[in-house]
C-alpha cells in the first residue's frame, strides 16, 4: 500500500514538474493567487520557475525509476 501510494505521489511530482515547465505564467498565478492584476512577472521569475519544474519532472522521475528497480524491503 505505502508503494502505491509513494508511485502516485512521484506522478503528482513528474506531472505538476511538466505543468510547471510548459506553462510557468500558470503555476506563478497559482502560486500568488492573482492574475496579473498589478504586474507582468519578468522572464527571469518565469525561467526560474521553468527550470524548477523540469528539476521537480527529472526528480520524480529518478525517484520513480530507483522505486521500481529497488523496492522497499
Amino acid at each position: 500500500m505505502d508503494t502505491i501510494l509513494l508511485i502516485l505521489l512521484l506522478f503528482v511530482c513528474i506531472g505538476f514538474g511538466l505543468f510547471s515547465f510548459f506553462l510557468p505564467e500558470e503555476v506563478i498565478s497559482l502560486q500568488t493567487r492573482w492574475k496579473y492584476d498589478r504586474a507582468e512577472p519578468s522572464e527571469k521569475y518565469i525561467r526560474y520557475t521553468q527550470i524548477e519544474g523540469i528539476f521537480m519532472a527529472v526528480a520524480g522521475a529518478v525517484f520513480l525509476v530507483v522505486l521500481l528497480f529497488f523496492p522497499p524491503s
